[in-house]
């Protein structure tokens, strides 16, 4: 994410000596890696030029959205990473055009930059010392007081304490020591229990039975990616009905390992049905999801323990791609 920070600090000084460039002769999605790549630095180099930006060359305003999105995420999005967690925020910018207009690019220079000071200023809110900005989704949306694009950024803590060693090929990742305390209310990973069994005081403040799973179901699908890679197409998808859930009980009991890999599976079929009640395509990879507790607090004999219940919240998908021009 400090590159972020760099590129907005140098974005009105930025020139290129490029000619000038028809942005739109081309949808986005027609585009192989090599041909989008190259389409998003020129996208993003053209927007931080002035004298580009200045001229009367328009561009589809959802065009325009999708490669706002396609150009975050090739700069700035760190999907490979490890996550113990991951976190999605949003931020709403007011616009005044849909996806059939067509806006200048002094107008596009306009909103990418405050969507890039918006992100830059939430991420620098977050709490974590190893965090890394995972994926970003942008998306025009329609209220009653008029249009706005969403933009979710999704942030990841990468500690270096790592915690379990999850593979996503296989149905049954954890382990003969994989026995976790459940996730508690408060869902972060500062007040995580970490592992239970002849193994209390392990990873305390790292991980739980939540993060563990959500963890290696990260991995399911999307396999092992290297930085080399990056999503286009972003589609969130939050607010599950997900009325069964998983974990269900008292943050005092001990997950064992057999508990831990049938809750994986149930968690991959969910991962199915939603890809399926959502139709999502083939070409379309999972990128993150959230797995979420709810419940109450309870006092007995004087001490205090959570009675909650794991919601699977939301998944993030989108077409992987080669970053085939070095950033």
């Amino acid at each position: 994410m400090y590159l972020l920070a760099q590129f907005l600090q140098g974005s009105i000084l930025t020139s290129c000596n490029k000619d000038e460039t028809n942005l739109a002769k081309q949808t986005p999605t027609q585009l192989n890696d090599k041909e989008l790549g190259s389409s998003i630095v020129v996208f993003r180099e053209t927007l931080l030029d002035n004298k580009k930006a200045a001229t009367n060359e328009t561009m589809n305003f959802g065009e325009s959205v999708w490669m706002m999105e396609a150009t975050f995420n090739y700069y700035h999005a760190f999907a490979s990473e490890d996550y113990i967690s991951t976190q999605t925020d949003s931020i709403y910018l007011p616009v005044d055009y849909t996806n059939l207009d067509n806006v200048s690019l002094s107008e596009l220079q306009e909103l990418f930059i405050t969507a890039n000071n918006e992100m830059l200023a939430l991420f620098n809110e977050t709490g974590s010392e190893n965090k890394r900005t995972v994926l970003f989704d942008l998306e025009l949306e329609a209220t009653p007081d008029g249009n706005q694009l969403l933009i979710m950024m999704t942030v990841g803590n990468t500690n270096t304490q790592k915690a379990g060693s999850q593979s996503g090929s296989s149905i049954t990742p954890f382990g003969s020591t994989d026995y976790w305390y459940p996730g508690t209310i408060h869902n972060n990973q500062w007040n995580c229990l970490g592992k239970c069994d002849i193994y209390v005081g392990e990873s305390v403040g790292i991980s739980d039975a939540t993060f563990e799973l959500e963890k290696a179901a990260r991995k399911y699908i999307r396999g092992t990616i290297s930085y080399h890679y990056y999503f286009a197409d972003v589609k969130t998808r939050a607010w599950l009905a997900d009325y069964d859930g998983l974990f269900k009980g008292f943050s005092t009991e001990c997950i064992s390992p057999y508990t831990m890999n049938l809750h994986y599976n149930i968690l991959a079929d969910k991962i199915e049905y939603w890809y399926s009640y959502f139709n999502v395509s083939l070409a379309k990879q999972l990128v993150d999801l959230n797995i979420v507790n709810d419940g109450r607090v309870i006092s007995t004999n004087n001490t205090i323990i959570f009675y909650s219940k794991t919601f699977f919240h939301s998944l993030q998908f989108g077409v992987k791609k080669v970053r085939t021009v070095p950033v």
